[in-house]
């Protein structure tokens, strides 16, 4: 019954958070997109995409491989500041190699030059994320600091952006009040870990930081390569064309993100909880994640269905006439929240929480490297409607590796028990 009452209260914080996540942006994504224009919002989703790339450097696999160590240890308040100190140290000695390699490349690559200020900006949301252990807070299955933390974050930056974002001249703006909203909820973040569970941080040895970057490189080469089909399109699609092309592209990206967001908070909140069952009990495990296959898949399913029937409706509501050319890169992308949904809970959900993680490396460097071939040939021929046909093929392609690993690696093991 305390699991149960535990699901359900993690469950309903992490929906209230992507209810919000739901409708601040809607809110401010049509303002923005009007305001700046799809030049000048493509350059600023450009910005966004490369400094993503540095924010999975010091996430590194930690939001999976420590949260599932914290969750074991949550009851060893030493282990859990051993874990905290290691895993914090860790990333800020990770945050300092992306700064160097990120100044490095404004100096010396000249697309990059031309708007260092707004990269630089941009780059406090690394700072911001670094800082904030949301691995702790998810290993300890208390998803209500991360709502808590990140509605301040929501709500910050969008009045932020009403406030300051009146013309296109007000460009620079946005990445700094997202930085600095990053930023004081990270340091927000730990004065809570250190008043209401007594973790502060110590210095770990060389050993112990060599341990969280070994326990975490098989899902860090998971979502560096996740990235390079992901992240990675916006940022390929900036380097062979515009920042209006990337513009159109980029806003229907972002209603896409908005419906794969539906399903994170059921996500969330089930991947401790399976890894604590899987410990425990693989044959009980497996019933849940197929459970929560059947249950989720249909939602989604009507999801995908409205999306693409009304993908012109909804451009011409959330984004405005002049992203026309988004309908067509969102009815495309219609089928990729069905297609994340599967693939992250049989992949993610299954293979991780069975310590199979070297397959998940596997599905996604292999759709990665499809990706870093398929992207550039569709988007040379066809643009952002060459980039989306790309991105479903890949999402295909990693939905069907995810289910021959989880029924070879996972349900077959288990029948042969």
């Amino acid at each position: 019954m305390s699991d149960k009452k535990r699901l359900i209260e993690n469950f309903l914080s992490l929906a209230i958070l992507q209810g919000l996540n739901y409708f601040l942006p809607f809110i401010t994504l049509p303002y923005l997109v009007r305001v700046l224009g799809p030049e000048n919002y493509g350059l600023v989703a450009f910005a966004q995409a490369f400094v993503q790339f540095f924010v999975l450097i010091t996430d590194y696999g930690f939001n999976l491989s420590a949260t599932n160590q914290i969750s074991v240890e949550r009851d060893n308040h030493e282990k859990l500041r051993s874990i905290f100190s290691s895993v914090f140290v860790t990333k800020i000695l990770l945050m300092i190699i992306a700064l160097v390699t990120f100044s490095l490349l404004l100096v010396f690559v000249p697309k990059f030059k031309e708007n260092q200020l707004l990269y630089l900006l941009t780059f406090g949301t690394v700072i911001g994320n670094t800082l904030f252990p949301v691995w702790f807070f998810q290993g300890l299955e208390v998803m209500k600091y991360i709502t808590f933390l990140n509605v301040i974050i929501k709500i910050s930056s969008t009045f932020g952006i009403f406030l300051f974002v009146k013309t296109s001249d007000d460009i620079l703006l946005l990445p700094l009040i997202n930085s600095i909203s990053f930023i004081v909820v990270g340091v927000i973040s730990l004065i809570i870990i250190k008043k209401n569970y007594n973790i502060y941080l110590l210095l770990p040895t060389i050993k112990e930081v060599r341990e969280q970057l070994i326990k975490g490189w098989h899902v860090f080469l998971t979502t560096i390569s996740i990235s390079l089909y992901t992240n990675a399109n916006t940022f390929i699609l900036g380097m062979l064309t515009n920042n209006t092309i990337v513009g159109y592209y980029s806003s229907a990206e972002k209603l896409i993100s908005a419906a794969n967001g539906m399903m994170q908070p059921i996500t969330q909140v089930f991947f401790p909880y399976i890894g604590r069952v899987a410990n425990n009990s693989k044959e009980q495990a497996v019933i849940i994640i197929i459970k929560l296959l059947k249950n989720t898949f249909l939602i989604v399913g009507i999801v995908t269905v409205i999306i693409f029937i009304f993908s012109k409706e909804i451009v011409s509501l959330t984004l405005g006439e002049q992203y026309l050319e988004s309908a067509k890169v969102l009815k495309i992308l219609s089928i990729i929240p069905t297609l994340v949904l599967i693939s992250n809970i049989v992949a993610i959900q299954g293979l991780v929480n069975f310590n199979k993680s070297r397959y998940v490396s596997q599905i996604a460097i292999t759709a990665g490297i499809i990706n870093l071939i398929a992207a550039p040939l569709f988007i040379l021929q066809y643009k952002h409607i060459g980039l989306a046909i790309s991105t479903v093929i890949v999402e295909v392609i990693v939905v069907v590796q995810g289910f021959y690993f989880f029924y070879k690696k996972v349900l077959m093991e288990r029948d042969s028990r």
